[in-house]
């Protein structure tokens, strides 16, 4: 019982000790936090606004190779072995969209690649980007080479980072909607890249699915004409016939892989950042380090 008493009036004491040490130390503790706060405001409003473009997609005939399943009983009599079902049109555009090659071939060689890498912030008055002088010169358009530094002109896979990390798309396991969103200083670019993204998006895989149908085509053409079986060459007139009908659908669609639900739009809030939050954990850390710290002069004094 003596022992229970002992141990709870030291618990106490030492949690009076604490709040003692914390009272002795307050001044240092409000003026630690006071900067940190003050720091955290600066800061905050230092970091430039980041504007969010959003579009959310349906997709068009989404699953690939249905229309050669169909014929796959008729591809056998030909003697002719036909690809299973590949993943759905929307998968494979997604998997398109976040790849390099769309990067380079249909995204960066349409856009200004200061605009994506050295942009600084978007002066709202003047509708004018600013860029990093450091790493742009906008007046005589030239990229500043160092030669004692790492600074150089961005490679294409530096820029295919920052377009991986502005880029995002999610997919509604549900509905299958897809929500597809892109992110700038500028409201206006991050509308007009995201509406580019779509429509580039629609002529890769056009243009992809055109050159299969044809390769198709004239490969079942040349099968025909070595074959004279009356059978067989009904199955490839067939398989000829599914083939054009897939040329026409690239050809005459409008909408080949995406339809637009919800168009891009140029927002008018900004996506970020978030300076509330951006002050209220610098505050907190600045609380949590004057505490610390008035907890180690406290204590190493005393060992002194």
């Amino acid at each position: 019982m003596n022992e229970t008493i002992t141990t709870e009036n030291y618990d106490e004491i030492n949690l009076l000790d604490f709040f003692y040490i914390l009272w002795s130390k307050k001044k240092l503790i409000f003026l630690i936090t006071l900067f940190f706060a003050i720091s955290s405001v600066f800061f905050s409003l230092s970091v430039p606004n980041v504007y969010q473009s959003k579009a959310v997609l349906s997709a068009v005939n989404d699953t690939k190779g249905n229309s050669l399943g169909a014929f796959s009983g008729v591809a056998a009599v030909a003697g002719i072995n036909l690809p299973g079902e590949s993943s759905s049109k929307s998968s494979e555009a997604i998997a398109r969209i976040k790849s390099f090659d769309f990067f380079s071939q249909y995204f960066l060689t349409n856009i200004n690649l200061e605009d994506l890498v050295a942009v600084k912030k978007w002066d709202i008055n003047s509708n004018e980007l600013i860029y990093n002088k450091r790493l742009f010169d906008i007046d005589s358009k030239k990229w500043k080479l160092k030669k004692d530094s790492n600074s150089r002109k961005p490679s294409e896979q530096d820029a295919y980072e920052i377009y991986r990390k502005r880029l995002s798309i999610v997919q509604d396991t549900e509905t299958a909607f897809i929500t597809i969103s892109y992110e700038h200083h500028s409201p206006t670019i991050a509308q007009d890249w995201l509406n580019h993204i779509i429509k580039s998006i629609d002529k890769n895989m056009r243009a992809a699915d055109k050159v299969d149908a044809s390769n198709s085509i004239n490969f079942l053409i040349q099968r025909l004409n070595d074959t004279k079986n009356l059978a067989v060459k009904e199955a490839i007139s067939m398989l000829i016939k599914d083939q054009m009908q897939k040329l026409m659908m690239v050809e005459g669609t409008q909408n080949f892989v995406f339809k637009e639900i919800d168009s891009p739009r140029s927002p008018e809030k900004k996506s970020g950042p978030n300076r509330a939050l951006i002050c209220i954990i610098g505050t907190i850390m600045g609380a949590m380090l004057s505490i610390l710290l008035s907890l180690y002069i406290h204590y190493f004094r005393k060992t002194d």
